[in-house]
């Protein structure tokens, strides 16, 4: 009898309503510790992550305190320098292999870390995680391009905004105040006569099938008629009375455009909704391929046109030039021989926001 008892006792389970029981409080335990613990997972990826960036910060800091004479533009109020990762690792100051805790990958050798110099006079490191460099925009069909950063010289008498392309067709600055217009970072038109014609531009274009120009650009004071053409097809010394395929700002009192004008017809392509005398700091864009002129302001196609009879051709005979009739700030010119797609115009945009703090 005792044996049975026994027997019983040790071959009994749980009922259905003890192994209910006992779920619904695994259930309970598990939806109370998971997100804490993903939030820990989570909090400990930011921080490897934070680890990681600031450590190439450090040592971009301790290559530019043991460099400071390559960089002079730091010694001017909000100038910048931007150190790649490679050259971090070549003077030996982080590993060769230099892993994001992120993704789990190798950072690109040309990745760079901005170096900018405060109002208060500090120097401030920041990891891009981007090539932020003039090497980092597309370089495809790249034929011309000048850059804020990079200060004009003294050559043959004549002042030189250099080209950054193959294409080395430096810009010849006429009208200028040597002492006062580069400023750090851009180029300051503030008379009729500033004016830079590229040299040996005459070759840049294989053909008028296609092509991109953009212009990082602030209007101070801009009024009816104000141009920066940065193409156009003769060989008259006035910029503003010759049509062009460039960039017009024109103000008036429904709003202010960008125009795209060819010799034979004008195209007004609407850039901002609210009259102003002054716009503020852009990336515009003028694409043209076979078919169509787009205009881009930032990363944003606003505005269409397809191509129509008599459109005015850029050829071996256009020449490049730079104007404006009014007050504005140029930070970068880029031009290619070739359409962009909206992937590279955001590819460049994205360096633009870097460099030139672009909205």
């Amino acid at each position: 009898m005792n044996l049975f008892k026994k027997s019983r006792l040790k071959n009994h389970g749980f009922t259905m309503i003890e192994l209910i029981g006992i779920i619904t409080i695994m259930g309970i335990l598990l939806i109370m510790t998971v997100p804490s613990l993903i939030g820990t997972l989570e909090t400990n990826e930011i921080k490897r992550y934070e680890n990681f960036k600031r450590s190439i910060e450090l040592a971009s800091e301790t290559y530019v305190q043991e460099n400071m004479d390559k960089f002079p533009v730091l010694e001017n109020a909000e100038g910048k320098v931007f150190i790649s990762i490679k050259t971090l690792i070549d003077n030996n100051l982080i590993k060769k292999v230099v892993e994001d805790p992120k993704t789990e990958k190798k950072v690109p050798l040309d990745y760079t870390v901005m170096v900018s110099k405060q109002i208060d006079g500090t120097l401030n490191y920041e990891f891009n995680n981007i090539n932020a460099s003039p090497t980092g925009y597309v370089q495809d069909n790249l034929v011309l391009h000048y850059d804020g950063y990079i200060k004009p010289v003294i050559e043959n008498n004549s002042q030189i905004w250099k080209d950054l392309s193959k294409s080395q067709a430096n810009g010849v600055m006429i009208g200028f105040d040597s002492a006062n217009n580069w400023q750090n970072n851009k180029i300051l038109f503030n008379n009729n006569n500033n004016v830079i014609e590229a040299q040996n531009s005459a070759n840049l274009f294989n053909s008028d099938l296609s092509f991109t120009m953009s212009i990082v650009v602030e209007s101070l004071n801009m009024y009816a008629s104000a141009m920066p053409i940065i193409a156009k097809n003769d060989t008259t010394s006035s910029i503003y009375t010759t049509k062009g395929i460039g960039i017009t700002n024109i103000y008036n009192p429904q709003s202010t455009y960008v125009s795209i004008k060819s010799t034979e017809k004008e195209y007004k392509l609407i850039a901002f909704d609210t009259p102003s005398v002054n716009f503020p700091k852009v990336t515009l864009t003028v694409v043209k391929d076979s078919n169509n002129i787009k205009l881009y302001k930032n990363k944003t196609n606003i505005k269409v046109f397809s191509i129509e009879a008599g459109y005015g051709s850029i050829n071996s005979n256009t020449n490049i030039k730079i104007g404006y009739n009014n007050t504005i700030n140029v930070y970068s010119v880029v031009i290619y021989d070739k359409a962009l797609t909206p992937t590279e115009i955001t590819k460049n945009y994205n360096i633009d926001k870097i460099r030139f703090g672009v909205e």
